[in-house]
Protein backbone atom coordinates (compact mmCIF):
# COMPACT_ATOMS: atom_id res chain seq x y z
CA UNK A 1 0.00 0.00 0.00
CA UNK A 2 2.08 3.19 -1.54
CA UNK A 3 -0.51 5.69 -0.29
CA UNK A 4 -0.07 5.31 3.76
CA UNK A 5 1.00 8.54 4.81
CA UNK A 6 1.89 7.07 8.39
CA UNK A 7 0.97 3.98 10.76
CA UNK A 8 0.35 3.78 14.58
CA UNK A 9 0.43 0.20 16.04
CA UNK A 10 -1.61 -0.67 19.20
CA UNK A 11 -1.31 -4.09 19.47
CA UNK A 12 0.80 -7.51 18.13
CA UNK A 13 0.12 -11.10 19.41
CA UNK A 14 2.05 -14.06 18.38
CA UNK A 15 -0.10 -16.31 15.32
CA UNK A 16 0.31 -19.93 17.18
CA UNK A 17 -0.70 -21.51 13.65
CA UNK A 18 2.37 -19.88 11.81
CA UNK A 19 4.97 -18.88 14.88
CA UNK A 20 3.98 -15.39 12.78
CA UNK A 21 2.87 -12.06 13.86
CA UNK A 22 -0.59 -10.07 13.40
CA UNK A 23 0.02 -6.27 14.18
CA UNK A 24 -3.23 -4.19 14.30
CA UNK A 25 -4.02 -0.54 15.14
CA UNK A 26 -4.44 2.74 12.51
CA UNK A 27 -3.40 4.58 9.39
CA UNK A 28 -3.36 7.73 7.85
CA UNK A 29 -3.83 7.28 4.58
CA UNK A 30 -3.93 10.18 1.49
CA UNK A 31 -2.94 12.86 3.65
CA UNK A 32 -6.44 12.58 5.01
CA UNK A 33 -6.46 13.31 8.47
CA UNK A 34 -8.93 10.77 9.24
CA UNK A 35 -7.52 7.67 10.88
CA UNK A 36 -8.35 4.00 9.26
CA UNK A 37 -8.08 0.49 10.26
CA UNK A 38 -4.66 -1.46 9.91
CA UNK A 39 -3.91 -5.05 10.20
CA UNK A 40 -0.27 -6.36 9.20
CA UNK A 41 0.48 -9.98 8.99
CA UNK A 42 4.45 -10.94 9.41
CA UNK A 43 5.77 -14.46 9.19
CA UNK A 44 8.00 -16.21 11.54
CA UNK A 45 11.20 -14.35 10.58
CA UNK A 46 9.46 -10.74 10.69
CA UNK A 47 8.79 -10.09 7.20
CA UNK A 48 5.30 -8.89 5.93
CA UNK A 49 2.96 -11.06 4.91
CA UNK A 50 0.33 -8.73 3.71
CA UNK A 51 -0.95 -5.42 5.11
CA UNK A 52 -5.01 -4.50 4.76
CA UNK A 53 -6.38 -1.00 5.39
CA UNK A 54 -10.20 -1.51 6.06
CA UNK A 55 -11.85 1.31 4.19
CA UNK A 56 -15.55 0.30 4.91
CA UNK A 57 -16.23 3.13 7.00
CA UNK A 58 -17.20 6.52 6.89
CA UNK A 59 -14.06 8.38 4.85
CA UNK A 60 -14.71 11.60 6.76
CA UNK A 61 -14.76 9.98 10.67
CA UNK A 62 -11.83 7.99 12.89
CA UNK A 63 -11.54 4.62 12.73
CA UNK A 64 -9.20 2.47 14.22
CA UNK A 65 -8.22 -1.17 16.26
CA UNK A 66 -7.18 -1.28 19.30
CA UNK A 67 -6.48 -4.76 21.43
CA UNK A 68 -6.31 -8.62 19.30
CA UNK A 69 -6.70 -11.74 20.75
CA UNK A 70 -6.68 -15.36 19.65
CA UNK A 71 -9.29 -18.25 20.48
CA UNK A 72 -9.90 -21.20 19.26
CA UNK A 73 -12.45 -19.30 17.02
CA UNK A 74 -9.88 -17.43 15.38
CA UNK A 75 -8.42 -14.15 15.75
CA UNK A 76 -10.70 -10.89 17.18
CA UNK A 77 -10.20 -7.51 16.63
CA UNK A 78 -11.79 -4.56 19.05
CA UNK A 79 -11.69 -0.98 18.11
CA UNK A 80 -14.18 1.93 17.26
CA UNK A 81 -15.56 3.03 13.96
CA UNK A 82 -16.71 5.98 12.78
CA UNK A 83 -15.71 8.51 15.47
CA UNK A 84 -15.90 11.89 15.86
CA UNK A 85 -15.44 14.22 19.11
CA UNK A 86 -16.59 16.79 17.79
CA UNK A 87 -19.98 15.53 16.66
CA UNK A 88 -19.97 13.29 19.37
CA UNK A 89 -20.61 9.60 17.39
CA UNK A 90 -18.86 6.64 17.13
CA UNK A 91 -19.61 2.55 17.88
CA UNK A 92 -17.46 -0.24 19.03
CA UNK A 93 -16.70 -2.73 16.51
CA UNK A 94 -15.86 -6.39 17.32
CA UNK A 95 -14.31 -7.93 14.38
CA UNK A 96 -13.42 -11.50 13.31
CA UNK A 97 -10.19 -11.20 10.92
CA UNK A 98 -8.78 -13.48 8.17
CA UNK A 99 -5.32 -14.55 8.94
CA UNK A 100 -4.71 -15.69 5.02
CA UNK A 101 -5.53 -11.58 4.49
CA UNK A 102 -6.80 -9.47 6.71
CA UNK A 103 -10.65 -9.46 5.70
CA UNK A 104 -13.18 -9.31 8.27
CA UNK A 105 -15.09 -12.26 8.16
CA UNK A 106 -17.55 -11.14 10.53
CA UNK A 107 -18.67 -7.90 12.85
CA UNK A 108 -20.76 -6.87 14.97
CA UNK A 109 -21.35 -3.47 15.49
CA UNK A 110 -22.31 -1.55 19.76
CA UNK A 111 -23.90 1.51 19.99
CA UNK A 112 -25.00 2.09 23.41
CA UNK A 113 -26.38 6.03 22.50
CA UNK A 114 -29.86 4.87 22.90
CA UNK A 115 -29.35 3.26 25.90
CA UNK A 116 -27.58 6.14 27.81
CA UNK A 117 -30.15 8.58 25.87
CA UNK A 118 -26.56 10.35 25.11
CA UNK A 119 -24.38 11.10 21.75
CA UNK A 120 -21.04 10.33 23.13
CA UNK A 121 -18.91 8.13 21.22
CA UNK A 122 -17.85 4.94 22.52
CA UNK A 123 -14.85 3.14 22.14
CA UNK A 124 -13.43 -0.57 22.58
CA UNK A 125 -9.76 -0.61 24.19
CA UNK A 126 -9.53 -3.78 25.29
CA UNK A 127 -10.92 -7.49 24.78
CA UNK A 128 -10.94 -10.86 27.20
CA UNK A 129 -12.12 -13.62 26.01
CA UNK A 130 -13.83 -16.14 28.11
CA UNK A 131 -14.25 -19.75 28.13
CA UNK A 132 -17.52 -20.15 27.02
CA UNK A 133 -17.01 -18.40 23.68
CA UNK A 134 -17.72 -14.87 24.83
CA UNK A 135 -15.63 -11.92 25.44
CA UNK A 136 -15.89 -9.08 27.53
CA UNK A 137 -14.95 -5.60 26.04
CA UNK A 138 -13.66 -2.69 28.43
CA UNK A 139 -13.51 1.31 27.24
CA UNK A 140 -15.33 4.67 27.15
CA UNK A 141 -17.69 6.61 26.56
CA UNK A 142 -16.81 10.00 25.61
CA UNK A 143 -19.32 11.73 27.21
CA UNK A 144 -19.07 14.52 29.83
CA UNK A 145 -18.07 13.31 32.13
CA UNK A 146 -16.69 10.47 30.45
CA UNK A 147 -16.89 6.53 31.86
CA UNK A 148 -15.73 3.77 31.39
CA UNK A 149 -17.27 0.55 30.59
CA UNK A 150 -17.26 -3.93 30.83
CA UNK A 151 -19.60 -4.78 27.91
CA UNK A 152 -20.25 -9.01 28.55
CA UNK A 153 -21.10 -10.87 24.96
CA UNK A 154 -21.91 -14.39 25.01
CA UNK A 155 -20.43 -16.35 22.34
CA UNK A 156 -23.07 -15.05 19.67
CA UNK A 157 -21.76 -11.94 20.15
CA UNK A 158 -25.24 -10.32 21.97
CA UNK A 159 -25.13 -8.59 25.10
CA UNK A 160 -25.23 -10.06 28.24
CA UNK A 161 -24.65 -7.47 30.52
CA UNK A 162 -23.46 -3.97 30.57
CA UNK A 163 -21.45 -2.34 33.61
CA UNK A 164 -21.09 1.41 33.42
CA UNK A 165 -20.40 1.98 36.74
CA UNK A 166 -16.53 3.08 36.13
CA UNK A 167 -17.06 6.93 36.57
CA UNK A 168 -14.32 10.07 37.38
CA UNK A 169 -13.71 10.66 33.39
CA UNK A 170 -11.92 7.15 32.92
CA UNK A 171 -11.68 4.34 30.61
CA UNK A 172 -10.91 0.89 31.21
CA UNK A 173 -7.85 0.08 28.74
CA UNK A 174 -6.75 -3.31 30.04
CA UNK A 175 -8.33 -6.27 31.31
CA UNK A 176 -6.08 -8.75 33.38
CA UNK A 177 -7.27 -12.49 34.73
CA UNK A 178 -6.77 -13.49 38.26
CA UNK A 179 -6.14 -17.42 38.58
CA UNK A 180 -9.37 -17.82 40.47
CA UNK A 181 -11.33 -16.81 36.86
CA UNK A 182 -12.28 -13.13 37.94
CA UNK A 183 -10.56 -10.51 36.50
CA UNK A 184 -9.09 -7.00 37.32
CA UNK A 185 -9.61 -3.54 35.23
CA UNK A 186 -6.43 -0.91 34.73
CA UNK A 187 -7.51 2.04 33.19
CA UNK A 188 -6.98 5.81 33.01
CA UNK A 189 -8.57 8.41 34.76
CA UNK A 190 -8.30 12.64 34.97
CA UNK A 191 -7.16 13.48 38.03
CA UNK A 192 -8.03 16.66 39.47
Amino acid sequence: IDTINYVVILQMIRTPDDAGYLMIGYAFENNVGHRKPYLVKLNANGEKQWEKIINDYNPNLDSHLHDVVHTNEGYFAVGSINSNSDTGVGDIILAKINLNNGDFLDEWVYDFDDYYNTSGFDWGYTLFPLTDGGFVIGGGNQTTPQFGYLLRLDSNKNQVWLNDSINYDCSVRKIVPLPDGSFVTTGCATVL
